[in-house]
């Protein structure tokens, strides 16, 4: 087999390694079968699975039964919280992981975050905090390693916006004869 191991959808090609045979009948053990002399399938769900493999030349055949040959995990779902989706410029928004660890899975052992804005991390642990630089809509996304080797991946936005500079003016600001009569004027700025 191409590979004995790995996560579902696993992918397996099989090299028919008969001599003096003219014809094969595969049995992958996940209710398909081929008479290709060289086969391929797809394990799409998670287990352990026996191939059979007979062989025949036109009078006499011979099988092959390798039990347990192929073992297809299952992969996490992966996920993360955040305490914000809408944040300052300069304000760091924190990220936790919330991924969902599928029955028969194995633990994860590592987190890859892209941030969106040209910053990545490679963690190994499961929140992280990350400030924006500058306004606008990021995708973040984090691609999660379990110790079977399974990756998943999930993705969500978050909007980074210019923190407004709040100021104003009043004119006049004093006076000795009532009534006052003030103008005031907003002289906010977006930073």
């Amino acid at each position: 087999a191409s590979q004995t191991k790995g996560c579902a959808p696993l992918v397996v090609t099989f090299t028919n390694l008969s001599t003096g045979s003219t014809t094969w009948n595969w049995n992958f053990g996940n209710s398909s079968t081929s008479t290709n002399q060289n086969p391929s399938t797809i394990y799409t769900i998670p287990g352990v699975y026996s191939v059979t493999l007979t062989a025949t030349n036109g009078s006499t055949s011979d099988a092959e039964i390798k039990t347990g040959y192929i073992i297809v995990y299952n992969k996490a779902i992966a996920g993360f919280t955040l305490n914000t989706d809408t944040a300052c410029v300069g304000q760091p928004i924190t990220f936790t992981d919330a991924t969902v660890i599928a029955p028969g899975g194995a633990a994860i052992s590592s987190w890859e975050w892209d941030f969106g804005d040209g910053n990545v991390s490679t963690t190994t642990t499961p929140s992280i905090s990350h400030p924006y630089s500058s306004s606008g809509n990021f995708p973040v996304s984090v691609i999660t390693t379990d110790l079977n080797g399974c990756t998943s991946n999930y993705i969500q936005k978050v909007v980074i916006i210019q923190k407004p500079n709040i100021s104003f003016s009043a004119s006049p600001t004093s006076s000795c004869t009532p009534p006052l009569n003030v103008t005031f004027n907003n002289t906010s700025t977006v930073i």
